[in-house]
């Protein structure tokens, strides 16, 4: 979820900085770590990587959904 809220936050960092590069280094920094922790899920990387290269929005609202599922089914 740390990797979705960074990429999340790429467009309003970049806004409220005024700077294309801050922008894109909070995206690169949440793709970096959504990766990372796909690695220890084996065979779920390639599909991530493509997932939200292909539908950024949708992707991280599927990401969201498992996790909060996951975090609701543990505490319950």
């Amino acid at each position: 979820m740390v990797g979705d809220a960074l990429m999340v936050a790429a467009v309003p960092v970049g806004l409220a900085t005024r700077r294309f590069k801050v922008s894109i280094g909070a995206l690169g920094a949440g793709y970096l770590v959504a990766v990372i922790a796909h690695l220890f899920e084996p065979g779920t990387v390639r599909d991530e990587v493509i997932g939200v290269a292909r539908h950024p929005i949708w992707a991280v609202r599927a990401e969201t959904e498992r996790v909060s599922k996951a975090f609701l089914q543990r505490s319950a």
